[in-house]
């Protein structure tokens, strides 16, 4: 709890609002201002005035001309931009410090943590405990028995303790720590090489910088002895940069020499948020208002916020209120500043106060407003929290939301990010382009690393067969140009025709009769798009659909409107259409509305799809896709926070190629297992079936069987004839979770419950994949299933591709569709009947790699607990541990050994699981009261696992979200919640702190495997590199086809072999229709512009052919499993490889182990 009896607090004041705008979801009023610091920052005053009364409370400021840029002009040179909406609330933030009359300071030259250091020693030497409240490691070294930090964020105490157990050193080495280790964040050097644990060591020998090089001069081989001579030679190679990090580093304590903290008491009888109750009435802030007492007062609304062109200001048709905008960001060498009625800063005489500091709120001196000190500051302030403003005002909008390299373009871009109005109308305009000329001469006049964002518009969702129509593509974010190219006439008269009449239309008609580009351009077209940096919603389905029509694929980098929604709020919807509501109150038409308003239902065998679209109605259609996703892509871009940032740059991103790989990879069945295995599961079905009817009474009676496979008749027979309970079932619900509820209460519950597992295996699993494996076996070099397969591999023919959602979760964990492959059960003989028909191709095997325990191992991590830690370090069996805890040593000579460490197992994974007594009796099958005492033992043996666990629910409450190791959040909105949803939502964030961690683990091994074994599809720079970097590699430009290698997919060749996916499904009718000259044909129907092209592509191609002979294939990822098919001879060597790589991807306080398996089918890995 926060509360300082009669102390002095000071704040951290940027770095507060900094760390409020990151901590909460992104907030806006009904206007659209931002008000996600202002929040965090309202509820900060609130709670310290409101729990310390009489403690001195001041709020330090950063100082403009920053004197560690004179010692050292790189620092903090590395800080990336602030996001527009955070430096929108900066000003207002400032202005609310005026207005409520709280004490600042700010001194020129030096940051906050300097004025913090200050005062801090003032405070100590008048007698005075002090209490800083920050999240910043800089301020450790200032922590004593007089001092802590306070980090209100995650509302911990931080003491010497604290410091000593996160970074191995006290706060009185922490500073030479510093100089050692240096910090990337402020690019301060240190001694290169040099890390933690290095610098923990020399300091067990060495308490200064000083002594360290003078016993290096004085006897260099004994500190060799102790350091190792490697270490001795980067410390030495570093001097410089170690004592210039030190000067960096200390903070000055010495700035002013007297203060009177008695100035700064809280004797605020009521909040002092009251003085500013108008403003957050205006921001819509109710909560807060209702908190103080406000919201039953007449208040006197400020003159609205309106966005200008550099940010939201007051309004300037008031005469009350002088209008300040931030026009430019400027230094200056003066002490003060005012603004003009032209907003240009003017010099005002130095501050009469000595020591040469100014108080923004000082009468004597100081800024005339907010927005002066923001001016006058921002520069250095922003640059110390990941900032670096442009002067201009065009400069700043550009670099903050979107970086957008088209110098020529107009201020369409501002019209939808920043400078509207009316920021919540969302505007563009589509354009159809069917002239090749126009086309063409609009993407020449495109820079080059423009940013584009692009959709493509197909007849359907499947990527391996369905077919483009169309593309639309957008570089300004308000322009977007729909290119039609396989569209068919619009089925006129459509409701008098009779359906024989519809279905003969759409299998005959010819796009000859549509004016659009022809094939041909389209993909010249495409190709000269992929070379540019991509925007794309689900750019992951994107680039599927043109590799597999085009065999074209992304040249440069890549990047997903559709993560950056996820990862801001993985919880929430995240398609276009609400994304464009949720930020911009736009609303548009979903693809079936707009195909049913089209085409209304009739009950069609072949539907029309969108090729049948007229041009006109295409063009919006497709248009807004790449226009949204364009600015939704800047405008979700700018939300992010440093953790995100790297999460998406890290990990997220390099993923998607790589599912791109593991999707097109897909993995061998046994076709003639599975159609043995049909009947057995037909046979179990029938025998199921009747034994329900048997039990509900329904066997050799006179009225007809009901359908066990409708939920409506099962819950008529279950709750009205056979009158189970429906307590908590108002509904008469059968889903599982209430059948497991009853499962005592009648046989037929259990019957039924076995039914449905088997029935789910088998239309799940038995009959698409004897589907899928007959179509792609009828269907040879037709794009269907075996795209990418040789015709001549029977394995090809056998070949299922599931698909992979990467957003598909709120933990993290990736899912799986199509069929669903990481939902077969590894626990039940009918899964792994399941699994068995899994098989590797002839000459390979297949090989699991799996992290074992890993939640445990991360509940041991997070914990900190002893116990389990020491147990991990010891390679103990934890379950068999916990189980001899919790019922005593004598049971492991028991007979019933195995069935308590099953108990223990239980509760091990269970609590992780926010698994209470009632859900492990039903696990258990034991009753709900000796499941408690199960529980209560199990803490009471391991009292810090429970303190954590609880922890960790206060916390999750108190923030509203949970926190990932890698710090990805998934929100829950108590505020809504009753108490059933309540404890819902915490179960679920304490299963997200575990899961979803080890969603992040399992995902950076992957691409640290990929990048090893070169299934990377990264970018390269240089054609040398094209083997270990894959798919994406940068190599050379389509624009200049001579320059490419030989055997670049691009390159042309008079090959005809093999033809690509439009071939297989338009006849030489079609090809002349589309105005194809013969040399047009020949390219088209050339194998180099397709995936199945098997000979010309190069033997390190990710996508070359069964024939290839590749040594390894990442094929699946089932949770915290990797399933690969490596060539027989080399899995012993390269599962060890890749079992050192995952077991090393990140440092745990215990060791990360992971378990190897081979065989031949996927069965018999466990």
């Amino acid at each position: 709890m926060l509360r300082f009896e009669m102390q002095v607090i000071l704040i951290d004041t940027f770095g507060f609002f900094f760390r409020s705008f990151y901590a909460l979801p992104p907030l806006f009023n009904s206007k659209g201002f931002p008000t996600s610091l202002l929040t965090g920052f309202a509820n900060l005053i609130f709670e310290i005035f409101k729990k310390n009364k009489g403690c001195c409370i001041i709020f330090t400021l950063e100082g403009h001309d920053n004197k560690r840029k004179e010692i050292y002009k790189d620092y903090k040179a590395n800080r990336s931009e602030a996001p527009a909406d955070l430096l929108l609330q900066l000003p207002v933030a400032v202005e609310w410090l005026q207005k409520m009359g709280l004490k600042t300071l700010q001194i020129n030259g030096y940051e906050a943590d300097d004025c913090i250091a200050t005062l801090s020693h003032l405070a100590q030497a008048q007698g005075f405990q002090v209490r800083i409240i920050s999240h910043d490691k800089d301020l450790y070294q200032l922590i004593n028995e007089n001092v802590i930090i306070y980090d209100y964020g995650k509302k911990r105490v931080i003491t010497a303790a604290e410091c000593v157990e996160k970074f191995g050193v006290s706060p009185r080495d922490f500073i030479t720590y510093q100089s050692i280790v240096g910090d990337s964040s402020d690019n301060i050097p240190g001694i290169k090489g040099i890390g933690a644990k290095g610098a923990v060591k020399i300091l067990e020998h060495f308490k200064s910088l000083e002594s360290l090089y003078d016993s290096i001069t004085a006897d260099t081989s004994n500190v060799e002895s102790l350091l190792g001579k490697r270490a001795v030679a980067l410390i030495l190679a570093s001097k410089d940069n170690a004592f210039l990090s030190r000067e960096l580093v200390t903070l000055n304590s010495h700035l002013l020499e007297n203060y009177d903290f008695l100035e700064s008491k809280n004797e605020f009888e009521n909040s002092p948020l009251l003085k500013i109750a108008p403003e957050l009435k205006e921001l819509e802030m109710q909560k807060i208002l209702s908190t103080i007492g406000a919201d039953r007062l007449q208040l006197e609304s400020p003159p609205p916020l309106r966005r200008g062109v550099g940010g939201w200001v007051k309004n300037p048709d008031n005469p009350k209120h002088q209008t300040t905008q931030i026009d430019s960001i400027e230094s200056h060498n003066t002490n003060s500043i005012t603004y003009n009625t032209h907003n240009k800063p003017t010099p005002q005489p130095p501050s009469a106060r000595e020591g040469g500091y100014k108080e923004p709120n000082d009468k004597g001196g100081g800024l005339s407003t907010p927005h002066d000190y923001i001016e006058s500051n921002a520069q250095d302030f922003i640059e110390s929290k990941s900032q670096n403003i442009k002067e201009d005002s065009k400069d700043f909008i550009e670099s903050n939301l979107g970086n957008l390299q088209d110098s020529k373009k107009d201020s369409n871009v501002s019209q939808n990010l920043d400078s509207k109005k009316d920021s919540n109308k969302f505007t563009f305009k589509a354009h159809l382009i069917n002239d090749k000329d126009k086309l063409f001469t609009l993407l020449d006049s495109i820079p080059k690393d423009t940013t584009i964002a692009f959709d493509c518009e197909t007849t359907g969702l499947d990527y391996r067969s369905e077919k483009m129509v169309g593309f639309s593509f957008c570089f300004d974010g308000f322009n977007g140009y729909y290119v039609p190219f396989l569209h068919k006439p619009p089925i006129s008269n459509y409701n008098e025709l009779s359906k024989k009449e519809i279905e003969s239309i759409i299998l005959n008609s010819k796009i000859d009769s549509v004016k659009q580009i022809s094939i041909a351009d389209a993909k010249l077209a495409l190709q000269q798009i992929f070379t540019h940096p991509l925007i794309a919603h689900n750019i992951k389905f994107d680039i599927q659909v043109a590799l597999h029509n085009f065999g074209i694929y992304p040249q440069n980098d890549i990047k997903d409107s559709m993560i950056l929604a996820w990862l801001l709020n993985p919880g929430s919807k995240i398609g276009l259409k609400e994304l464009l509501y949720k930020y911009f109150k736009y609303e548009t038409e979903d693809f079936d509305k707009l195909m049913e308003k089209i085409y209304p239902k009739k009950k069609l065998t072949q539907k029309p799809t969108f090729d049948f679209v007229s041009l006109e109605q295409a063009k919006d259609y497709g248009a807004l896709d790449s226009i949204a996703a364009y600015v939704l892509y800047h405008k979700l871009e700018s939300m992010l926070g440093i953790d995100l940032k790297q999460e998406l740059k890290n990990i997220e991103t390099p993923l998607i190629p790589i599912l791109i790989n593991m999707e097109n990879n897909g993995i061998c069945v046994d076709r003639q297992y599975f159609i043995k295995l049909k009947p057995k599961f037909e046979i179990m079905l029938n025998a199921l079936a009747n034994k329900i009817h048997t039990q509900s009474g329904y066997h050799g009676l006179n009225k007809s069987k009901f359908n066990v496979n409708s939920p409506k008749q099962v819950s008529e027979v279950l709750f009205n004839e056979l009158k189970l309970s429906t307590k908590g079932n108002p509904k008469k619900s059968t889903n599982e979770i209430y059948l497991e509820a009853i499962i005592s209460e009648h046989p037929v519950v259990e019957t039924l419950l076995e039914y449905r597992e088997v029935f789910k295996l088998f239309s799940s699993y038995i009959e698409p994949i004897l589907r899928l494996t007959k179509g792609a076996e009828n269907a040879e070099n037709k794009g269907l299933f075996n795209t990418l397969d040789s015709k001549d591999s029977i394995e090809s023919k056998n070949r299922i591709y599931t698909q992979f959602l990467q957003t598909g979760t709120a933990t993290g964990r990736l899912s799986s569709k199509s069929p669903n492959l990481q939902n077969i059960s590894v626990r039940s003989d009918l899964g792994k009947s399941i699994r068995a028909g899994f098989i590797a191709r002839s000459g390979y095997v297949l090989a699991s790699l799996d992290y074992s325990q890993i939640e445990l191992r991360l509940l041991a991590h997070f914990s900190g607990d002893k116990t389990l830690i020491s147990a991990f370090h010891n390679n103990a069996d934890i379950h068999a541990q916990t189980a001899k805890m919790i019922f005593g040593e004598n049971i492991e000579s028991s007979g019933d050994f195995a069935t308590f460490r099953n108990i223990a197992k239980s509760i091990n994974f269970g609590l992780i699981y926010g698994m209470g007594a009632r859900k492990l009796a039903q696990t258990l099958q034991i009753t709900q009261f000796k499941a408690k005492e199960y529980i209560d033992k199990y803490f009471a043996k391991l009292p810090h696992i429970r303190d954590f666990l609880e922890s960790k629910r206060v916390e999750i409450e108190n923030l509203g979200y949970a926190e990932t190791l890698f710090k990805r959040r998934r929100y829950f909105d108590f505020s809504i919640a009753n108490e059933g949803v309540r404890q819902g939502f915490l179960r679920e964030g304490v299963n997200t702190i575990f899961q979803g961690s080890a969603a992040d683990l399992i995902k950076k091994s992957m691409i640290e495997i990929c990048d090893t074994f070169g299934l990377s599809l990264q970018d390269s720079t240089n054609s040398k590199n094209i083997e270990s970097k894959g798919l994406f590699s940068n190599i050379d430009s389509i624009e200049s086809k001579s320059q490419m290698p030989a055997h670049h997919p691009f390159n042309k060749t008079d090959s005809i072999e093999s033809k690509g996916l439009f071939s297989n499904i338009d006849s030489k009718d079609f090809i002349e229709s589309n105005s194809l000259n013969s040399k047009d044909s020949k390219e088209i129907l050339s194998p180099i512009h397709h995936p199945i092209c098997k000979d010309q592509m190069p033997t390190h191609h990710p996508f070359k052919s069964e024939n290839s002979d590749y040594k390894i294939k990442l094929l699946l990822q089932v949770h915290d499993e990797l399933i690969f098919e490596i060539k027989q001879d080399l899995a012993q060597n390269y599962t060890q490889k890749i079992k050192q790589i995952m077991e090393s991807t990140y440092k745990l306080k215990v060791p990360l182990i992971c378990n190897i398996a081979i065989a031949s089918n996927w069965a018999a890995l466990k």
